[in-house]
């Protein structure tokens, strides 16, 4: 197994030797991202733009599997943050807060209910609307084709009814943003063939896979057993470091104390299918901690690339070195785990840069909401996209055009 590529045009070419053999059916894509209201260009073109990358150069169709992490904690102020953009006095992004963190109480996310959010959705429009009608002038006086303002109002409109539809029909936060990021995907990107998965489905559906992984993992590297696990509160929701030993052939998660509400949890046999209730349903009782979880990922999981956020290349770098101590080395059985990306911001930017654009106000493209930046453009927004990986592949592979592996012959 390679170590996980910080290249995309790089991880790409390593998946045209791997599927030459290959005749047919699509090549599966997987990307994981925590729960988020609405994500920014840079989020979502993460995953549009390995799609596109990847029927090009390698002549396939692909089937994109968006995993929600919702178990992941709610103490990160982006998951109910809009970026929206501003002009002044420079160029940049400005962040509408729907909910504070102190009112999120650093809660597991699928612990947090729609109903919190559908309050705040008037304040959220007008926001909205206003930050896309003052992008729309920066770029109409800097001679770039915008849409009409009726237009920008009408799709802000558009993804502000389409966001509260899914609130109300999800009672969890987490699962009606995913819905909706989803929905960007395939209006605004044109992905095709998007599933979405909720990370919580996916956790207890694979629960003893998991388990036995684990426990394989923690017999290699002992020193493991402090900050495997998080352990869920029954009382405030919040997630608590846990120390893990094993016990005959099980797992224990030893007795601790939440640090927030003070409440005393004995020692437990850990289960990734055990859950805790809530108002919004049930949520996991025990979560894998963010390296763990991306190593168990790659062992369980049937797709054949795997995409990652910038934000995440620390932990998805460590995670690969430790695949390849463990699987090179026979420690653990298993199939050879996808290749992956997890690209630099660098990278990213090569789509929306301003170097590329001729203007200040074309960068912000990528850092607002993609909702935002569809609101905008003239025209057809995933054309635009299009022509911007075009001319990616012709700085980097010369041209542009499909790599033909006569795959369905």
């Amino acid at each position: 197994m390679m170590p996980t590529n910080h290249d995309l045009l790089m991880g790409v070419e390593t998946l045209v030797g791997s599927f030459q053999a290959r005749t047919m059916g699509d090549l599966h894509l997987r990307f994981a991202h925590q729960p988020n209201l609405f994500a920014s260009g840079y989020v979502l073109s993460t995953a549009a733009l390995a799609e596109r990358v990847i029927q090009r150069r390698v002549g396939a169709s692909t089937s994109l599997e968006y995993v929600v992490v919702d178990y992941d904690s709610a103490d990160d102020e982006r998951t109910f943050r809009a970026p929206l953009p501003r002009l002044t006095p420079e160029p940049g992004v400005k962040y509408h807060r729907v909910i504070t963190r102190l009112e999120a109480k650093n809660r597991i996310a699928c612990s947090i209910a729609s109903a919190d959010i559908l309050n705040r959705l008037s304040s959220l429009r007008r926001c909205m609307i206003e930050a896309t009608l003052c992008l729309r002038h920066g770029l109409a006086q800097a001679n770039i084709p915008v849409a009409t303002r009726a237009a920008c109002r009408m799709r802000v409109d558009h993804c502000l009814d389409a966001l509260e539809s899914f609130l109300r029909a999800h009672p969890r936060f987490s699962r009606a943003a995913a819905h909706h990021n989803v929905w960007v995907l395939e209006k605004v990107f044109r992905c095709t063939h998007v599933k979405l998965v909720a990370g919580f489905d996916w956790l207890s559906s694979h629960s003893q896979e998991r388990l036995n992984f684990t426990k394989q993992l923690l017999k290699i590297w002992p020193a493991w057993n402090e900050r495997l696990i998080w352990s869920l509160c029954e009382k405030c929701l919040r997630r608590v470091h846990t120390k893990v030993r094993i016990v005959a052939e099980d797992l224990i998660v030893e007795s601790h104390v939440c640090p927030s509400c003070r409440v005393w949890s004995k020692d437990e046999i850990l289960r990734f299918d055990r859950t805790v209730p809530t108002e919004v349903g049930p949520c996991p009782k025990f979560v894998p901690s963010v390296r763990l979880d991306d190593i168990l990922d790659r062992l369980i999981g049937e797709h054949d690339f795997s995409v990652y956020y910038p934000g995440s290349q620390g932990h998805v770098r460590d995670a690969g070195k430790i695949l390849v101590q463990a699987t090179q080395g026979g420690l653990i059985s298993t199939r050879t785990p996808a290749h992956d990306w997890c690209p630099s911001t660098a990278e990213l930017s090569e789509i929306w840069d301003d170097e590329f654009g001729g203007s200040k106000y074309l960068g912000l493209l990528g850092r607002v909401s993609a909702c935002v930046s569809w609101s905008v453009s003239a025209g057809d927004y995933a054309e635009l996209f299009e022509e911007r990986v075009d001319a990616l592949m012709q700085r980097r592979f010369g041209a542009p055009v499909p790599l033909s592996l006569n795959r369905m012959t």
